[in-house]
Formats: structure tokens, sequence, C-alpha cells
């Protein structure tokens, strides 16, 4: 096989012959690649980073918003029936400690048994689904916080 010379050794040294059946535009494509793969990695790697920055201030700050409540007011403004939604954050001291054994009970039951992934849970609800059966919900209620907090409902 016969190769083209180039300008650029590393990356159209290693390209055949076919190189004048590329046009401008994916020979451009090709001499970027490595930048683009950089590129892709470092948003990548900057989402999971603000993400977990994210998590780790409201571990401690109170919520001011969440993509739920703020996609419910998208809703209604766009019909013109826009209402403030006031709600208060109240002190963990304040809320009864059944109120936190209830969400569990009817939500996650093996709340304290995994760290926010019920992987078996997820694994029985695939294999269920894989072989025909209705697709469940194996989400725990830190997933469903997650999804609530920083993910649009619809």
């Amino acid at each position: 096989m016969r190769l083209v010379p180039s300008a650029h050794p590393m990356v159209l040294d290693t390209i055949p012959v076919f190189i004048p059946l590329l046009n401008f535009v994916e020979i451009t494509i090709l001499l970027h690649l490595p930048k683009l793969s950089t590129l892709i990695r470092n948003t990548l790697l900057g989402f999971v980073l603000v993400s977990l920055a994210l998590c780790l201030v409201l571990r401690w700050l109170p919520l001011p918003s969440s993509m739920f409540m703020l996609y419910r007011h998208w809703q209604d403004a766009q019909h013109l029936t826009y209402q403030s939604h006031a709600y208060q954050w109240v002190s963990l001291d304040n809320i009864s400690p059944y109120a936190g054994l209830a969400v569990i009970a009817s939500e996650d039951q093996l709340f304290f048994d995994h760290y926010g992934f019920d992987v078996n849970s997820i694994k029985a609800s695939l294999s269920a689904y894989s072989h025909g059966g209705r697709l469940r919900g194996a989400s725990t209620i830190s997933q469903q916080v997650a999804k609530n907090v920083f993910l649009n409902p619809s």
C-alpha cells in the first residue's frame, strides 16, 4: 500500500492512497481529531466536576429552586397562569422523625443498605424487562431527588 506524503507526518502518513477522494472538510476534521477528542473529554470532565461541586455545596445550603420547580413555572408562564409557589425551608429538628420513616417506608425500603443506587433492583428490573415483562421502577430516593433537582421532568 502506497502512503501519501504530508506536512503532518503523525496524521497523514498513515492514511492510504484514497486520500484524494476526501474533501477539504474531511481532511480538516482528520487533522483536528485529537483536538476534538480533547474538547469532548474536557467538556465531560467539566460537567462532572460542576455537578459534584453543586452536590457538595447543596449538602449544606438550601436549594433555591429545582429543575422540576422551574419547569412548572415555565408551564404556568406559557398558559399565562403563573402563580408564585411559597415555600419555606424547615430545620430537620422541626420535622417529625416519623415523616422521614414514612418516606423511606413508602419509597425505598433498602435506603440504609445502599449508597444511592440499588444495583440489585436495577438488575432485576432490567432482567424482567428483557424477558418481556413491563419496565418497572428501581430508582432510589437519592436518584429521585437528583432527577427532580437537576433534570427536566418531561
